[in-house]
């Protein structure tokens, strides 16, 4: 066994939040002398209070040292002394915090058993994402300036850099000394493993695997899979930058329209990535189960989370959107939660998936996967199919993350903001009635103190109403479906079995929130992005 290190993924195994849960854990779920748990419905509720309280802590440290607290120059100075805290520092250290994220999480796609890695095994790669976003920035930005719609063109960038950068490391990446293969496996080899040439962790008995070629093909296999992934991520977080910048463009209706469509973009992006990490033609079925989900379930409510909660003061105290917003997030949170468990729901989504094919190919006989099966769960299913033991225990998962990401998200806004408004870089965000450049045009004002106060009343609501529908979901399956709370002890068990799970969980928030703070900032000129009459802010 390797001994764990201590870095970011492993930080919350020393600095005791891990036994902090293990505790939690051992109290939820004792049993009594009857076989009983003992307190499985606190334990839930406390589970994810310490989970979203250090969900915000973390991340918000972070955002708010790098964007609040490091003072920025103005934007209309090109001059390199005035600029280079944010072309040498803020900019490119956000994109390398970024692809770090991005790199870490791909590790726990292929190794289980050891989901990190020594610095030095990705150092080049972080390497090049700082390079390159200095390289392309620092001339264009000392020329022109800072030109419409940055932010998107250097996150564009980042992604690219990043799946070249573990294509071209790739074999450094898995690799971690002469004793250890990741745990994964070709799966034409299914008769080595009855023989016991492989264990199912991927390590052999001594010295290398017999089919070392096969895990060098899966890992491609894996690794092409990922990239689809990396660029489903960057795509929505394109439609969300967009989406924040309609909101301020739109009239009453239209906001009221759009925080209706955004449900539809949160739903879109968690069926890709589900079906990335878990359909075996994709190669994604071979992805642990818990990355998996951390990938489909976390990363997508989380980034959901965080930019509706920026979203809010475009909304101009539109009571219309605050009430869609409110209904979606909490109300229908809950609805869909309690609905996920009932038979009668899953009979309806077993016919409904597989009605458009039926009907299309004019099959009149009852086709056997419109047929719910009951008794049987596979060990390693993600929901996709029409056992109800698996897709219980994904909607579980994927109901509580719903949960957490409001509350991470909605929480996070507020911490960063207030820095926002009132620390030494206020004049470069719109959340100060007297921030923003001299260059600014009507379109481009600053919120006013009535709807940033308003969003902030609405934060506070809904993570206390989201913190409630914690506690009324945690009561209800306990209440109800008891037997179910096996997946949901399951689920708690996976941050502090394998702490590294919570580092990337963590690392997945402060990705999100740190692109929204980014979405604001005028350096990126999205929020900005029809400032001035020109491409860039340079003086003339």
């Amino acid at each position: 066994m390797y001994k764990r290190r201590f870095n970011i993924q492993t930080m919350f195994h020393y600095l005791g939040v891990a036994w902090l849960l293990k505790q939690v854990q051992r109290y939820a779920y004792e049993t009594d002398k009857k076989g009983r748990r003992k307190h499985p419905y606190l334990g839930n509720v406390l589970y994810g209070f310490i989970v979203s309280l250090v969900g915000v802590l973390f991340p918000s440290i972070i955002t708010i040292v790098l964007y609040g607290l490091i003072p920025l120059q103005d934007v209309t100075d090109c001059a390199f002394k005035d600029q280079a805290v944010f072309l040498l520092f803020t900019n490119p250290v956000s994109y390398v915090i970024l692809g770090f994220t991005q790199i870490t999480l791909f590790i726990g796609c292929i190794d289980e058993r050891l989901p990190w890695r020594p610095f030095r095994k990705y150092a080049p790669i972080l390497l090049a994402v700082y390079v390159m976003q200095v390289v392309i920035t620092l001339p264009v930005v000392l020329t022109v300036g800072y030109y419409t719609m940055q932010g998107i063109v250097a996150l564009a960038i980042n992604t690219i850099v990043v799946c070249i950068g573990i294509r071209l490391r790739l074999k450094a990446l898995v690799d971690y000394g002469t004793k250890h293969y990741p745990n994964i496996r070709e799966p034409d080899y299914e008769e080595d493993i009855k023989h016991g040439i492989f264990k199912m962790s991927g390590v052999v008995k001594k010295g290398k695997p017999q089919n070392e070629d096969a895990i060098f093909r899966e890992v491609h296999r894996k690794a092409r899979v990922y990239y689809k992934i990396l660029i489903t991520q960057t795509i929505t977080y394109f439609v969300y930058f967009g989406w924040i910048f309609a909101y301020k463009e739109s009239g009453r209706g239209g906001q009221i329209a759009l925080a209706v469509a955004q449900f539809i973009v949160e739903t879109a992006s968690r069926k890709i990535l589900q079906h990335m990490t878990s359909r075996k033609w994709t190669g994604g079925g071979m992805y642990q189960v818990d990355v998996s989900f951390l990938i489909c379930a976390a990363w997508v409510y989380s980034a959901h989370g965080v930019f509706v909660a920026f979203a809010t003061p475009n909304f101009n105290a539109n009571a219309g959107a605050f009430i869609a917003i409110f209904v979606e997030q909490f109300g229908a949170n809950v609805f869909i939660a309690m609905l996920h468990q009932s038979q009668l729901w899953f009979r309806f989504r077993s016919w409904i998936k597989i009605w458009p094919r039926t009907f299309v190919r004019g099959i009149h006989r009852q086709d056997p996967e419109v047929i719910p099966i009951y008794e049987e769960m596979d060990v390693d299913g993600r929901g996709c199919t029409n056992s109800h033991g698996d897709y219980r225990r994904a909607k579980i998962r994927f109901d509580i993350f719903k949960f957490l990401g409001v509350v991470t998200g909605y929480t996070c806004y507020v911490a960063n903001t207030v820095v926002m408004r009132y620390g030494p870089n206020k004049e470069f965000f719109p959340f100060n009635s007297d921030s923003g450049p001299n260059i600014l045009n009507k379109s481009s004002l600053s919120f006013s103190d009535q709807d940033y106060f308003v969003s902030l009343f609405f934060a506070a609501a809904i993570v206390v109403s989201s913190l409630l529908g914690i506690i009324w979901t945690s009561f209800y399956i306990n209440k109800v479906y008891p037997f179910i709370g096996i997946y949901w002890q399951e689920m708690n068990q996976t941050f502090h079995k394998v702490p590294e799970y919570l580092g990337f969980y963590l690392m997945i928030i402060t990705s999100n929130v740190m692109l929204g703070v980014m979405v604001f900032l005028i350096h990126n000129r999205v929020w900005y992005a029809n400032i001035g009459e020109t491409t860039g802010t340079c003086r003339t």
